[in-house]
């Protein structure tokens, strides 16, 4: 059962940017870009290059004081080059293990491999196609 259930999270989390949340005891599933709990978002200092939150007005290293709205902006920016990273990431990992089910699969009497590397071919597919679409701005 938990194995179903973290294969349905993976496939809901990595194809279609959903993750499922349990509240009050009732699971459903959510959009991925909206957050259960407000993390504060995170941005280099246009001074001395040091990562602070969006929310501080002043820079605690070198105290330059900060645009609000420019400090939304980059944090912005920078949640989403952080999600881009994260999400190349995973389809690298996932390139990764298709080459070794790939590799696996030639050795004889070993079939089941084959098709580790069909659905893990698959998986790359869409993941790579996902992630061209959402980072083509």
């Amino acid at each position: 059962m938990l194995k179903r259930i973290l294969f349905w999270h993976f496939v809901n989390r990595f194809l279609f940017g959903w993750t499922l949340v349990r509240e009050r005891g009732i699971q459903y599933c959510r959009s991925a870009e909206v957050q259960v709990f407000a993390q504060p978002r995170t941005f280099r200092c246009p001074n001395c290059k040091e990562m602070i939150n969006d929310s501080m007005n002043v820079c605690r290293f070198c105290a330059v004081s900060i645009d609000p709205d420019v400090a939304a902006l980059v944090a912005e920016r920078q949640f989403k080059t952080n999600q881009a990273c994260n999400d190349a990431s995973f389809l690298r990992i996932a390139a990764i293990a298709m080459f070794v089910f790939l590799g696996v699969s030639l050795i004889p009497l070993v079939t089941l491999a084959y098709w580790g590397f069909i659905v893990t071919f698959v998986v790359v597919v869409v993941m790579l196609i996902r992630w061209q679409i959402k980072l083509a701005i």
